[in-house]
C-alpha cells in the first residue's frame, strides 16, 4: 500500500510542476500586455502548482519518517530467521543493462563492423551477465537464501558459519541518488573455508592472501532479499550476542587490530563494573571498594578511548578519501567512455 501512496505522490508531484510551468510561462508571455484578469489567473495556476509540489514533498517527507521509525522500533526476539532472493531483482539488474546494450546496437547499425563499439558492448554485457548469476546462485532449492539460528548462519554462496567464527557484524548503508545499497559486513575467522564455495566466477579473482588470511571479511548483498536489511542486521547481532565469545562492539570493516584489542579491554572493563555492582550487592564489597575499584575502572576505560581516538580519526579521513577518489574515478571513466563514443561516431 505504501508504494502505491509513493508512486502516486510522485505522479501528482509530476502534474503539480506542469501546472507551475504551466502557469509561470503564461505569465511570462502575458504579463504587461494581456488584461490584468488573466495575469492573475496565470499567477493562481503557477501558485497552485507549487503549493501542490510542496505538499507533496511534505506528505513524502512523512511518509519516510514513518518508516524510518518503524524501522527503528523493530525488533526480533526469535530464535530463527529466514529470507530468499527476490527474483525480480535480477529481472531489474538485466533491463538496466540492456539500456546502454540497445543504444550501442543502434549506433552499430549506422556502423556495422566497428570494433570499437562491439567492444564497448562486451565490457557491458560481461559485469552483467556476472551479476545476473550471483543473484540467481542464492536460490536454493527447498531451502532460503540467508537462514540464522542459534547454532550459526548459512548463505547460499557461502555455506555456513557458526557464531563463534564471526568475530563482528556491520551494516553498511551508501545512500545513491536514488536507492541506498546496503550490504552486511562479516569479520569472519579463516574466511578462506568460505570464499571458496562460491561460484567458479566469483573464486577465480580471490587472492591467495585472501583465502590464506587467518582474519577477513565476507560481505552479503541485502538488496536482493525479501527482508529489510535493518531487520536481518538485528537478528544477526542478536543471535550472535547469544553466543560465545563475543564480539567485537561497534567493529566495522577495516578496524584495525590494535583498536579492536583496545575496544575487547573496554568491553571487559564494563564486565568488570557490572561484576562490582553484583559483588557490592551481595555484600562481597564494602561500598569504599567498591568505589575505589569503580575509580579504577574508570580510569581504565578513559584511557583506553583516548588510545581509540587517533584510530578512530584515521579511520574516518581513509574512508572520505576513499570516497573522494572513488567519485573522481568515476567521472573520468563516464567522461572517456562518452568521449571515446562521440569522436568514433564523428570519424
Amino acid at each position: 500500500m505504501r508504494l502505491l501512496i509513493r508512486i502516486g505522490l510522485i505522479f501528482l508531484a509530476v502534474a503539480c510542476v506542469g501546472i507551475f510551468l504551466f502557469g509561470f510561462i503564461r505569465l511570462l508571455f502575458e504579463f504587461g500586455v494581456a488584461p490584468l484578469r488573466y495575469v492573475v489567473q496565470d499567477v493562481a495556476i503557477a501558485a497552485v502548482g507549487l503549493l501542490g509540489v510542496i505538499a507533496c514533498y511534505q506528505r513524502s517527507r512523512k511518509l519516510k519518517e514513518t518508516i524510518a521509525a518503524e524501522v527503528a522500533a523493530e525488533v526480533f526476539t526469535g530464535t530463527r530467521f529466514e529470507a530468499n532472493a527476490r527474483r525480480r531483482m535480477s529481472a531489474l539488474v538485466v533491463l538496466i543493462g540492456l539500456i546502454p546494450l540497445f543504444a550501442i546496437y543502434i549506433a552499430m547499425i549506422a556502423h556495422p563492423f566497428n570494433i570499437f563499439l562491439f567492444a564497448i558492448a562486451t565490457l557491458i554485457l560481461l559485469p552483467i551477465i556476472l551479476v545476473f548469476l550471483t543473484i540467481e546462485a542464492q536460490f536454493r532449492p527447498g531451502m532460503a537464501t540467508l537462514v540464522m539460528d542459534g547454532f550459526g548462519l548459512d548463505h547460499a554462496l557461502f555455506g555456513p558459519i557458526r557464531w563463534d567464527q564471526i568475530r563482528g557484524i556491520h551494516l553498511r548503508q551508501m545512500q545513491m541518488r536514488n536507492t541506498t545499497q546496503n550490504t552486511l559486513h562479516l569479520s569472519v575467522l579463516k574466511p578462506g573455508r568460505y570464499l571458496e564455495q562460491g561460484r567458479w566466477w566469483q573464486t577465480m579473482f580471490l587472492s591467495k592472501k585472501r583465502t590464506e588470511a587467518a582474519i577477513g571479511d565476507i560481505v552479503f548483498n541485502l538488496n536482493v532479499l525479501d527482508r529489510r536489511p535493518e531487520l536481518v542486521h538485528k537478528a544477526a547481532v542478536e543471535l550472535r550476542s547469544r553466543a560465545n565469545p563475543p564480539m567485537v562492539a561497534n567493529w566495522y570493516p577495516g578496524m584495525p587490530e590494535e583498536l579492536i584489542a583496545s575496544q575487547r579491554e573496554t568491553q571487559a572493563s564494563f564486565q568488570r563494573l557490572d561484576q562490582i555492582g553484583s559483588d557490592l550487592g551481595a555484600g562481597r564489597l564494602s561500598p569504599e571498594q567498591a568505589d575505589a575499584e569503580m575509580t579504577r575502572v574508570m580510569e581504565d576505560i578513559n584511557r583506553q578511548t583516548a588510545a581509540r581516538l587517533p584510530h578512530i580519526h584515521e579511520s574516518v579521513a581513509k574512508a572520505r578519501r576513499m570516497g573522494y577518489v572513488s567519485i573522481a574515478l568515476t567521472i573520468a571513466m563516464v567522461l572517456f567512455l562518452v568521449l571515446s563514443v562521440v569522436l568514433r561516431l564523428r570519424s
